[in-house]
């Protein structure tokens, strides 16, 4: 795999061609490394709102932190979102973790199970024409996430584990102990948490999803910032579909997956 190197999107003395420059956020521009470039400014305000949201920090504020001017930030925010970033900071705090917990937690693990949801199969396959095929295939459109087949080296435990993550719908949460519990091992919690920062496949297999009973994100082996990026993310789809009255996005946010 090749490593690009991008400009640093919070550094103010950045320079970059008339095309590329920070305030740039045309919305028909829909490169590869511009999606992740702005993704990258996005997971820079996402961080400073998880770490200012006691402070309800301004528009100005958060824009700063993206190295952005506020109409841009706003602007930017809003196309990738589909929210604006007050909005979403809602997402992101204790509150409404604790809220999905407590009315959706256990249950939509359970109400899941009754459906054929799991997309894990044991098996060994070496690196070959069915992996690159795949690989090419998320390369062109992340949109139907379910017509993988993954084939995971694991643990009988682990691949519990990680099929529980997969009946978690988009846009709910569970604890690690709801996990525990929707495989039988209710006093496992640990072992489950061990388990879920086992996953080699981030989005595909949700381990974003499960966070702490306290309504605190946890840990991601991608970083905090990421995870509460796509639990915002998914919050702020299922929200809109809601109101459309349109299913959830299959999809993913541009440029957060790993």
């Amino acid at each position: 795999m090749q490593n690009h190197t991008r400009p640093d999107p919070t550094r103010s003395d950045d320079t970059r061609p008339d095309d590329t420059r920070p305030d740039d956020t045309r919305p028909d521009d829909t490169r590869p490394d511009r999606a992740c470039l702005d993704y990258r400014r996005i997971e820079a305000a996402i961080a400073y709102i998880a770490a200012h949201y006691r402070d309800a920090p301004s528009l100005d504020e958060i824009a700063a932190a993206a190295n952005l001017s506020p109409f841009h930030f706003q602007r930017l925010f809003t196309r990738w979102a589909g929210v604006s970033p007050k909005r979403f900071s809602r997402y992101l705090s204790l509150d409404h973790a604790r809220a999905l917990l407590r009315h959706q937690g256990a249950s939509c693990l359970d109400a899941a199970y009754e459906a054929d949801l799991s997309a894990v199969e044991t098996g060994r396959q070496t690196m070959g024409t069915a992996a690159q095929a795949a690989l090419a295939a998320l390369d062109r459109d992340w949109s139907s996430p379910a017509e993988i087949r993954l084939h995971l080296h694991a643990t009988p435990f682990q691949l519990k584990v990680w099929e529980a993550l997969l009946r978690i719908p988009t846009g709910r949460l569970a604890s690690y102990g709801d996990v525990a519990a929707a495989i039988g091992r209710s006093g496992a919690s640990r072992a489950v948490g061990t388990a879920i920062g086992a996953n080699p496949v981030a989005w595909l297999i949700p381990c974003h999803r499960v966070i702490r009973q306290s309504g605190a994100t946890g840990g991601y082996m991608w970083g905090p910032a990421r995870k509460q990026a796509i639990i915002g993310w998914e919050s702020a789809q299922g929200d809109m579909a809601g109101m459309a009255g349109k299913p959830d996005s299959a999809g993913g946010p541009a440029g957060a997956r790993a």
